[in-house]
């Protein structure tokens, strides 16, 4: 028995580094092309007119093919509240959480950057903040709520009783997303998390109001999954069952 845990235990730290990598270069790859392609939509040129409406479509779309090109490798979180809520629910395992949030910061530094390099924008281009006659508060207030709706989502997707509706699952979240953007994107940025926050401010070197963006949605994350956890989630909860997240 000690010859067999001594040759099994090399193999198991390789498997863990290799699910370590790979988990951070899905968040990192998926956060890049959220931030990218869905700030794009946001760009206005003589020929086309944009609109409040066309950024957050395609910022949903976005948010669903990141989740469905990554979500069978790290669950597509491309969100830090996601992955603490998912932390929280028994889906990701404690030494995977650094991996996952270093990918998407780096990502949402890279995706950004790169869509800079690529186009001139203005100052303060594609950042999160409250909109005209919207008070620090009630953007707080704001990005709270609909955190809270996202994360009650994922919880319910990570939900052993949800297991068998996962066919779907990057259309819904990449919906849910389009809604509450579209309902809160002109008020408080819409932002729901601090991936997506981050990186244009880092661009911009402003972060006025950027506190919002990372105490709001990590606030709503650990509120909700916690309270979700609790009163709804199924008592054998097991992770492997879930497609939006593989971490074992």
């Amino acid at each position: 028995m000690i010859k067999t845990q001594t040759t099994y235990r090399p193999v198991e730290m390789d498997n863990r580094l290799k699910l370590v990598l790979q988990c951070f270069f899905a968040e990192f790859f998926g956060t890049a092309m959220v931030l990218f392609t869905g700030c794009m939509g946001a760009l206005e040129t003589k020929l086309f007119d944009n609109s409040h409406f066309q950024y957050s479509l395609n910022m949903a779309l976005m948010v669903m093919v990141a989740v469905q090109c990554f979500g069978h490798v790290s669950g597509g979180h491309i969100n830090p509240a996601v992955t603490l809520a998912g932390w929280i629910c028994g889906v990701v395992k404690t030494y995977m959480i650094a991996a996952y949030f270093l990918g998407q910061i780096l990502g949402s530094v890279v995706g950004f950057g790169l869509l800079k390099l690529i186009v001139s924008t203005d100052n303060g281009f594609c950042m999160t903040l409250p909109g005209n006659n919207i008070s620090t508060g009630q953007a707080f207030v704001i990005e709270f709520v609909i955190s809270c709706i996202l994360i009650a989502v994922c919880c319910a997707t990570w939900d052993d009783k949800n297991a068998k509706y996962q066919d779907s699952l990057a259309l819904r979240l990449g919906l849910t997303v389009g809604t509450l953007l579209f309902s809160a994107g002109n008020l408080s940025g819409g932002s729901m998390s601090p991936a997506r926050s981050f990186g244009p401010a880092l661009w911009s070197l402003d972060f006025n109001h950027h506190w919002i963006y990372w105490v709001a949605p990590m606030a709503a994350s650990l509120f909700t999954s916690v309270i979700y956890k609790i009163t709804f989630m199924s008592r054998h909860q097991t992770p492997s069952h879930v497609s939006i997240d593989v971490v074992d």
